[in-house]
């Protein structure tokens, strides 16, 4: 891969997935926030209650799946800029990268949410959209940077 390919696919993949990253890193504020709110909810009772345990599980689940998720993205970056690193898809992978997946459909901003945004919106687009496009193309080029390799290893 030459240098003008190189410094097209970090654009791609800072387009796509910088403003989730900078979101993730906001999550090291929230999440304990987050998981203090559902701790103190989990005591008290009502409808507006069981409602606002659902928005803290969710943004819980979410910060939780894109987390794992980081680990898998990393190594493929790692596979598609250096030649002599192999990426294999090992199972626990490709649960991580799953769970992120699935954070990035059912999460607060996902096309899937529960809060029903409009599925072209700014946010939707932004932070569920532009990461799984990345994600997939990430995956498609960590899976083709070593075509021999990855048959002789057994993936």
């Amino acid at each position: 891969m030459n240098k003008a390919i190189k410094t097209l696919f970090l654009l791609e993949l800072i387009i796509c997935l910088g403003p989730t990253f900078i979101f993730l890193v906001a999550g090291f504020i929230l999440l304990p926030h987050q998981i203090f709110l559902l701790t103190f909810i989990l005591f008290k009772r009502g409808e507006l209650v069981e409602e606002a345990m659902g928005d803290s599980l969710l943004v819980i689940c979410y910060f939780v799946g894109m987390y794992l998720a980081v680990y898998p993205i990393i190594k493929m970056t790692i596979s598609v800029f250096y030649e002599n690193k192999i990426y294999e898809n090992n199972l626990y992978r490709i649960l991580f990268l799953l769970a992120g997946i699935v954070a990035l459909v059912f999460g607060p901003y996902g096309v899937l949410s529960p809060h029903q945004l409009p599925i072209f919106s700014v946010s939707t687009i932004i932070f569920s959209m532009l990461p799984l496009i990345g994600l997939i193309h990430l995956w498609f080029l960590a899976n083709r940077a070593h075509p021999q390799e990855s048959r002789e290893s057994g993936a």
